[in-house]
This record gives structure tokens, sequence and C-alpha cells, in this order.
């Protein structure tokens, strides 16, 4: 399993730059006038939309191979559990 913590560091600077991005738009728009607060807001969504869907997707990587461990042991028939593992990975 992979560290979360690129992850969760995209997270952190991505809000961290929206913040900023709208802390420049909305109380200093005289002083950013140029495209610097719509690049923060852009860079700063992109960022946490990256590493939240990462860490989403390694989340649910995890429950399905737990989930299909259990799945295993409780068939009696393999046609059942054969099903049953394919429906966790659809």
């Amino acid at each position: 399993m992979r560290s979360k913590s690129k992850e969760m560091a995209f997270v952190v600077v991505g809000l961290l730059l929206a913040a900023v991005g709208l802390v420049m738009l909305r109380w200093m728009p005289e002083a950013w006038s140029g495209p610097l607060p719509y690049l923060c807001l852009g860079v700063g969504a992109g960022a946490f939309g990256w590493g939240s869907g990462e860490l989403q997707e390694q989340t649910l990587a995890t429950d399905r191979q737990k989930n299909a461990l259990r799945l295993q042991k409780g068939f009696r028939f393999p046609r059942q559990k054969t099903m049953a593992i394919r429906a966790l990975w659809r």
C-alpha cells in the first residue's frame, strides 16, 4: 500500500491556495487585479480534487480487497463466490 502523505499534502496545499485566491478576490480586488487570484483558485481546486480523489481510490481499493477476502470464506458453491466477487469489483 502506498503512503498517503503525498495525497494529503496535495489536499492541504489545494485548500490553502483556494483560500488565498478567494481572499485576494474578496478583500483585495484592487491590489490583485491581474490573473493571480484566478490562477490560485484554479490550481488550488485542481490540487484538492486530485489529492482527495487519490485518497478515496486508495481507501476503496483496500476496502474491496478486505471484502473480497471475507466473501471467499462464506460461500458453499464456487459459482456464488465468483458472482459476489464480480459484483464487488463493478
